[in-house]
């Protein structure tokens, strides 16, 4: 199984993670303690942590799938369908000609940088 990504703009996919099941465990702890930093022209802006999620992002999805199997009126989650566990920082305003970029420690995943134009 990977974790993907897929760019809105670029309409490809990107594995970023490549989780199996001798990875599994060390995944879910790692999920559940990871930071990142969000970074604006050099200047950290914003420090999150995954507790800020329901204990973490899986923890999260775990907790979505539990709502759904108890709701006769929902139906189970499917394939293809994209779901977003919530953000671990506040949404800060960005601006035309700022250069965010984000660092992450405790994942074995590499940040983004993002120039706004």
């Amino acid at each position: 199984m990977a974790a993907i990504f897929e760019s809105q703009t670029k309409r490809e996919a990107i594995a970023v993670a490549d989780i199996t099941p001798s990875t599994l465990s060390q995944w879910l702890a790692e999920l559940a303690n990871f930071e990142i930093q969000l970074v604006c022209n050099g200047d950290i802006v914003e420090t999150g942590h995954a507790a800020n999620v329901l204990d973490g992002p899986l923890f999260a999805l775990r907790h979505l799938c539990k709502l759904l199997e108890n709701d006769p009126s929902s139906q189970p989650l499917c394939a293809g369908e994209i779901i977003t566990t919530g953000t671990l920082t506040r949404a800060l305003v960005i601006e035309p000609g700022q250069i965010w970029h984000t660092r992450i420690t405790g994942l074995a995943l590499d940040g983004i940088k993002l120039e706004i134009t």
